[in-house]
């Protein structure tokens, strides 16, 4: 059975509004899972439109770089979804806000539907 990213979207949502947890470990969280949403239903996309990607890290430029290529607005979406994950998941000085995790979500679905279309 294959797993379906779109349940990384899923949790992000659920995370946001469950106060059991530290606020920016939630935040933080919710951004990544968004982005690995985002990412890998755009990426299986562009796979079924013939791009074809390795498995290193250079995948999540390759991805963005074909979104563009196929909707430039979303890709420049992703990309900036990409920005807020990695500053969620490697930068522990950055302050994440509710307002950026939030915006991550809402980016994530944008992404997630305009994929679907492509």
């Amino acid at each position: 059975m294959t797993f379906d990213p779109k349940h990384f979207l899923d949790l992000a949502t659920i995370l946001i509004s469950d106060t059991k947890y530290c606020n920016e470990a939630r935040c933080r969280t919710s951004i990544s899972r968004a982005y690995y949403a985002a990412h890998l239903i755009s990426r299986k996309k562009l796979e079924l439109k013939g791009y074809s990607f390795s498995t290193d890290d250079k995948v999540h430029w390759k991805v963005i770089e074909g979104m563009i290529k196929e909707n430039f607005v979303i890709g420049d979406m992703l990309k900036k979804l990409r920005k807020y994950r990695n500053d969620a998941d490697y930068d522990l000085n950055k302050e994440i806000t509710n307002y950026m995790t939030i915006y991550s979500k809402t980016l994530a679905e944008a992404v997630i539907e305009e994929a679907n279309k492509i």
